[in-house]
């Protein structure tokens, strides 16, 4: 997965992978058969490994990298300035860009400092 970007979507592909596993186990609960309890067994651990890979990844990228919502802007909270935004007042630190789906349809963006005492999420 080297050459591919993670994203929370990835995890549609759980429930489909878990639901076939599932169904064949109890496939292989009414047709006891080694060909279909070896299917059973393995699409069971191909479902348990994805699911593992992906809260791996999901707790890498959210907690670790915080990279997990790289371009949703509905709920970007960043401080790293934008591309053609100037700095900030001196002396004020680092700036807190918060843009919610409200500011988008308003063209607004708020902006609070590290000293200010405003929440950064009141409106």
């Amino acid at each position: 997965f080297r050459g591919f970007r993670f994203t929370v979507a990835w995890w549609a592909y759980t429930f489909p992978m878990t639901a076939a596993a599932i169904a064949a186990i109890h496939y292989s609960h009414e047709l006891e058969h080694p060909t279909t309890q070896g299917m059973a067994a393995f699409l069971s651990f191909i479902s348990a490994s994805t699911v593992f890979a992906l809260f791996v990844s999901t707790i890498l990228h959210g907690f670790i990298w915080r990279t997990l919502f790289p371009n949703d802007v509905a709920i970007a909270i960043t401080y790293k300035r934008r591309k053609g935004q100037r700095k900030g007042k001196k002396g004020s630190g680092k700036t807190l860009h918060v843009t919610s789906a409200d500011s988008l349809s308003n063209g607004i963006d708020k902006e609070h400092g590290d000293n200010s005492s405003a929440s950064p999420i009141a409106s």
